[in-house]
């Protein structure tokens, strides 16, 4: 809903995520006019793969725009500090976001790969979404929308490397072991296989993370709820967030 309805946080994600268009173009362009079943497949079969991980990017991005802060306060005041059901909540969104452009950029490759070769490529995409979206929760220590922007948060001058290795983990090396699978060198089960056991350490580090907290409520915030507290009709007494938290 805060996506929807919020620019801020659409300008975040749209961004990021824009960042597969020109990735694919360069990769069909590269491709030229060889035969679809040949080369081109590689820059056909990893399509799916390109959106997801960049709106992912871009999800992530959106989590820290401070769109929300007020609810900071409801969730001070009516739930615990840090819960499983926050993890659980930001999980589903992530997927909720992810899992259909995955499978829609998945059947619009039907065209070019055929009915089978698209159903059990999707099921190697739904794997690496899964895969995704529980990296992207392991970095997420808060309620999304709900923080302050940490200044130099993003430190891409000395990040910026982890987004091309991290797409080349999760788009370009997937889509090679496919391209074994139809070469007739591997079967499809031996490729799930692959992407299972790295699924796994991933969900079993995710389960063992601590859980999403309650972002502290900003010193800053404009608000009635934020500066007083009443104690009566007629005597009212400033204190300050932190501590009426």
């Amino acid at each position: 809903m805060t996506l929807a309805r919020n620019r801020s946080a659409q300008t975040i994600a749209a961004i990021n995520a824009a960042i597969a268009a020109p990735i694919i173009a360069v990769g069909l362009w590269r491709a030229g006019s060889i035969d679809v079943m040949a080369v081109p497949r590689l820059a056909v079969l990893w399509i799916p793969m390109a959106v997801v991980y960049w709106l992912a990017v871009g999800l992530r991005a959106s989590f820290y725009v401070p769109s929300e802060l007020p609810a900071s306060w409801a969730f001070a005041v009516n739930a615990p500090a840090d819960s499983s059901q926050y993890r659980t909540g930001v999980r589903a969104s992530l997927l909720a976001a992810l899992l259909p452009a995955g499978l829609l950029s998945t059947a619009a490759l039907v065209p070019l790969v055929g009915w089978r070769i698209a159903a059990l490529h999707g099921v190697l995409v739904l794997m690496l979404t899964a895969t995704l979206a529980e990296i992207v929760l392991i970095t997420i220590g808060h309620i999304p929308f709900t923080r302050a922007y940490p200044p130099g948060h993003a430190r891409l001058r000395t990040r910026w490397w982890i987004y091309p290795v991290g797409f080349l983990a999760f788009a370009f090396l997937p889509t090679q072991g496919e391209l074994m699978v139809l070469q007739g060198r591997i079967l499809w089960s031996d490729l799930y296989g692959w992407i299972a056991v790295p699924a796994l350490i991933v969900a079993a580090i995710s389960i063992r993370r601590s859980r999403v907290s309650i972002a502290e409520i900003p010193e800053d915030l404009d608000t009635d709820e934020s500066s007083v507290v009443r104690l009566g009709l007629d005597a009212t007494t400033q204190i300050s967030p932190a501590r009426s938290s």
